[in-house]
């Protein structure tokens, strides 16, 4: 397992999107509003993708997403090691976030070689972290903003 891991680590690393970044995004709800709640799981991946999509749209980037959800005994959050085209407005990315105030939300640069600066194992990356303790779910590989001619003419340059 760790193998494939380390695979995902180095397709993220060397994308040709080159604004990378760890996204943390909550459901905010009490505990008993967490109990009460009857969301499935892939109801809340479809938020997730519809955030995506909104995301890419509003600012106009394309955007590839490798996402690890919560477990069964958490609460509702994902985890996102998220690339783009063109550096996001991260205020602006938080507040589209529906499910939680943006103060919850976090959105931090990736750096591929954070635990070599720090001298730690690389287990102890973000990506391993993502897909050790969380459910991996991939949506489409790039959300498309359909701004550009080529695009929403259906010849996407991203999506060959």
């Amino acid at each position: 397992a760790d193998t494939g891991i380390e695979m995902i680590k180095s397709v993220i690393d060397e994308h040709p999107l080159k604004h990378k970044y760890w996204v943390t995004l909550n459901w905010v709800m009490s505990d008993y509003e967490w109990l009460q709640d009857n969301t499935t799981y892939e109801e809340h991946q479809q938020q997730v993708t519809s955030w995506l999509d909104y995301v890419a749209s509003r600012q106009k980037t394309h955007l590839s997403a490798w996402c690890g959800g919560y477990l069964q005994w958490e609460k509702p959050h994902v985890h996102i090691h998220l690339l783009s085209e063109k550096p996001l407005k991260i205020q602006k990315a938080k507040e589209a976030w529906k499910h939680g105030s943006p103060h919850h939300q976090q959105i931090r640069d990736y750096e591929p070689d954070f635990t070599q600066k720090r001298s730690l194992d690389l287990e102890q990356s973000s990506v391993f972290y993502q897909y050790r303790y969380h459910r991996a779910f991939q949506g489409r590989q790039i959300h498309c903003p359909c701004k550009a001619t080529q695009c929403r003419a259906g010849r996407c340059p991203y999506q060959q």
